[in-house]
């Protein structure tokens, strides 16, 4: 499991993060509306609750059916 470090609105969240043998650190994260789910991967060396940006775009994620 992962916590992700912004709160997202308007979806259902799961997240869970792995570290590989680099040492990189990969976070899996689905987002679900009723009619669609988006898989996000951020990944990086180090701490990844810096990556401020990735998780800032994250946020911005919205599901739009025309």
């Amino acid at each position: 499991m992962f916590s992700l470090p912004r709160k997202l609105e308007g979806c259902e969240v799961a997240a869970a993060s792995m570290v590989d043998e680099s040492g990189t650190t990969w976070v899996h994260v689905y987002l679900v509306w009723p009619s669609v789910a988006v898989h996000v991967t951020v990944s990086r060396q180090g701490q990844i609750e810096e990556c401020n940006w990735a998780w800032d775009s994250l946020i911005t994620i919205k599901a739009v059916v025309a």
